[in-house]
């Protein structure tokens, strides 16, 4: 899933959502494998003509003093709930503004239809608040700040992007992608461009291409391909400026590979393998320039003209180290989990928020991975269960968790978590 949390860049929004709800809620398992496969038919949702877009200029950006909080006692440890949500969303994009408040944008119903609906969270009020909203409905969308302070949205709706400027408080159209995306990833890069990867086209071929939006010219142009195509992956940038994308769904199975891009030469390239494949699993860039892959899912499909397809929540972990480009395992989770979010905390350590897991079971627990320790440890547990939630670390070193999917309906609760 930056859902996910965009930390880092490297959270992208579920893939598998809008097709299990298409088959209904009693069936979302066997729709989760379905997806992994890339076999379900997703129905392009209704797209408004535009006129083509002009450049937009990219405005400089003017210093805005960081929120502070009210001169009320931060919230105790563990979580508090905070007043709700205008709108119950799930898979939306959360995106922390240079300001210090949380713009959280589009999702679906738990119906599955795509929202066009965006609100912020203040941390000074702990309050959501409803902004204009976007030119179109999304679902599977992705979402990055940009250098400016803008946030770019891309996907979910064809191959249509937006731009959100705090401060006009609105959304406007941008250049089109050169493909229909859904469940793309969204990365800035260090030049300021950001590289969007994969994710279904209309016709639900997952796809291998990439490219690159400059926010200087509202314009979007081919990159590279990937060596594999790719739903349901990660998209980390590295210390380095470099891309790591990993694991994901391709054609009929999920995938344990990994690859790298390089922005000086717009080319990708195969690295280490994971240990096992995965698709919507989390991944985060650790302090120390390491890369943390844990959870998700894979299935299996055996026999015949009766074939059987398994599917298999995952609670282990694997961490990239750039330095030699393999993966290595770590201590897994407590709890296996599939559409979970992520967030880096100010020490380092990740919090790990809900998910879906094993025997269809929506995770009310939270826990955390120590790097020091390379293990798991359960931290609190939430009084409903969530996935496809978004986990956002404000700048008071909370985390906002905001929003998902309890297992029957789209949730409109949020909550803080001070570690």
């Amino acid at each position: 899933m930056t859902i996910r949390s965009l930390n880092n860049g490297s959270f992208a929004p579920s893939w598998s959502f809008a097709r299990r709800t298409c088959l209904g809620l009693t069936a979302l398992i066997l729709a989760v494998a379905v997806a992994g496969c890339g076999s379900a038919a997703t129905p392009s949702p209704s797209r408004t003509p535009k006129p083509t877009p002009t450049p937009i200029a990219t405005p400089t950006p003017s210093p805005t003093p960081t929120p502070t909080r009210a001169p009320t006692p931060l919230p105790s440890k563990g979580l508090t709930s905070v007043p709700k949500m205008n709108t119950a969303r799930l898979g939306q994009t959360a995106t922390l503004l240079t300001d210090g408040r949380v713009l959280i944008a589009g999702g679906t119903t738990a119906q599955g239809l795509g929202l066009a609906s965006a609100e912020l969270f203040d941390p000074r009020t702990d309050t959501f608040t409803v902004t204009k909203p976007m030119v179109e409905k999304r679902s599977n969308q992705a979402a990055v700040l940009l250098k400016d302070g803008r946030v770019l949205v891309v996907g979910g709706a064809g191959p249509t992007a937006e731009i959100y400027d705090p401060a006009t408080d609105s959304f406007a159209a941008t250049g089109d992608m050169t493909s229909s995306r859904y469940s793309p990833t969204a990365t800035l890069l260090n030049n300021g461009l950001v590289l969007v990867t994969g994710g279904n086209s209309d016709s639900v071929a997952v796809l291998a291409t990439a490219e690159i939006y400059d926010p200087a010219t509202g314009a979007f142009k081919a990159t590279g391909k990937m060596n594999a195509g790719r739903v349901g992956h990660t998209a980390t940038i590295l210390t380095n400026g470099n891309v790591l994308i990993a694991g994901g769904g391709s054609g009929s199975s999920q995938l344990n590979s990994a690859e790298i891009y390089y922005p000086s030469t717009g080319t990708f390239k195969v690295t280490g393998k994971m240990s096992t494949p995965r698709a919507s699993a989390a991944a985060i860039r650790l302090a120390d320039g390491r890369v943390l892959i844990e959870g998700g899912f894979r299935t299996t499909i055996t026999g015949g003209l009766k074939s059987k397809v398994t599917t298999t929540f995952l609670a282990t972990a694997d961490i990239f180290n750039p330095s030699t480009g393999k993966f290595g395992k770590t201590g897994g989770m407590i709890a296996s989990r599939q559409d979970q979010a992520v967030a880096l905390l100010k020490d380092g350590r990740v919090l790990v928020v809900g998910g879906l897991g094993a025997k269809n079971a929506t995770r009310n627990t939270i826990e955390i991975f120590s790097p020091a320790k390379g293990g798991f440890s359960a931290a609190a547990t939430m009084a409903t269960g969530r996935w496809h939630c978004t986990a956002t670390t404000l700048q008071d070193g909370l985390v906002l968790i905001a929003g998902g999917f309890n297992g029957s309906i789209a949730l409109d609760t949020a909550l803080l978590y001070n570690p």
